[in-house]
């Protein structure tokens, strides 16, 4: 007969619980893994799926706005304000050209006009120029006695101020002068 080992017992299902741990923890790496290499390729599928429903919803809903009566409506709009749109970029546009005009300090008609009845009879204007509000002119007279009187009718206009002539040249009996002055109250 032989003789019961009570630790040998013990120690074979010690042996066994290990080994049934060992291999069960396997078993769900094993199962881990699996799921984790399905889901990696179900996933592009499910998303190309969810796609593919997300753009029908947006075309029947493009469909059903196109089909509704009010869109052209809606459209109409939209195109009369881009007119508007329009419309004020060019308004705001010639408002800043108006403006520079305005600050270029242009030679206007009543400045002309002013001048010119300050001119002697036998006295014209070859040139005139506006620079900030300084008018300098190139002019020509029969006599020293025309240029004088211009010098003095500006000296007198409440209009103009500090006039001079910087140059006179004597040619051919004519008398060639360059004058300047000033315009009062800033404006041409």
């Amino acid at each position: 007969m032989r003789d019961y080992n009570y630790f040998s017992l013990v120690k074979r299902r010690k042996k066994n619980q290990e080994l049934s741990i060992n291999t069960s923890g396997k078993n769900y790496l094993a199962l881990l893994l699996l799921v984790a290499v399905i889901a990696s390729i179900a996933w592009p599928f499910f998303n190309q799926i969810r796609l593919m429903t997300i753009n029908s919803r947006i075309n029947s809903t493009h469909q059903s706005l196109v089909n509704d009566p009010q869109y052209s409506l809606f459209q109409d709009l939209q195109q009369k304000q881009m007119d508007i749109s329009n419309g004020h970029y060019q308004l705001s546009s010639l408002q800043e050209v108006a403006q520079a005009i305005r600050e270029k300090e242009v030679i206007t008609e009543r400045l002309l006009d002013e001048i010119t009845e300050l001119l002697p009879a036998d006295t014209h204007l070859t040139s005139l120029e506006l620079t900030n509000q300084t008018v300098s002119m190139t002019g020509v007279a029969r006599s020293r006695a025309a240029v004088a009187e211009l010098l003095l009718n500006l000296r007198h206009s409440d209009r103009f101020s500090q006039p001079y002539i910087p140059s006179l040249n004597e040619s051919n009996q004519l008398y060639q002068f360059n004058l300047s002055f000033d315009i009062r109250g800033g404006g041409s």
